[in-house]
């Protein structure tokens, strides 16, 4: 089994106790990868969440810039493709953003993966302006489908 499909196994026997947001944790044991999925809402369609951080199973031995470019390839379910925007060797990470923010009334819109060398993806999903500097991280919302697809996506 994978880790996607792990996921979505879990997804639909999981009943958060006490309120949400809280967190999903899931790994799968053959490769031992795993997601931890920050909850914000939850029904038996969709989640919206805060964050989704995957960490790659052992056999994860992919170069960063690699890495990065194949995750901007395989990731196809969010609202925006991603685009590898830089590679840190010496901090080891690597950085991709939606290619195009979306825009609503002037604001933007855009999904932001921080990738560590042999260690985690951890997407977020913020809100800007052109107005005013700074930036605000918003939940965003996937089926338990995408959700699954993502993970796994994440998890090369």
């Amino acid at each position: 089994m994978t880790l996607a499909e792990t996921l979505l196994e879990k997804l639909a026997d999981w009943k958060p106790t006490g309120s949400l947001p809280c967190r999903l944790v899931v790994t799968d044991p053959a490769s031992r990868a795993s997601a931890e999925l920050a909850v914000e809402k939850l029904d038996s369609l969709a989640c919206a969440m805060r964050s989704v951080t995957v960490v790659p199973g052992d056999e994860t031995t992919a170069k960063l810039a690699d890495r990065a470019r194949n995750i901007a390839g395989r990731v196809t379910g969010l609202m925006e493709p991603l685009k590898l925007i830089e590679v840190d060797v010496t901090k080891g990470q690597a950085l991709l953003r939606s290619e195009k923010p979306a825009q609503k009334a002037g604001d933007l819109y855009y999904y932001e993966v921080l990738l560590e060398q042999a260690g985690p993806a951890v997407l977020h999903r913020y809100h800007g302006t052109h107005a005013a500097t700074g930036r605000q991280e918003v939940a965003f919302t996937l089926t338990r489908e995408a959700l699954a697809k993502l993970v796994g996506d994440l998890a090369v």
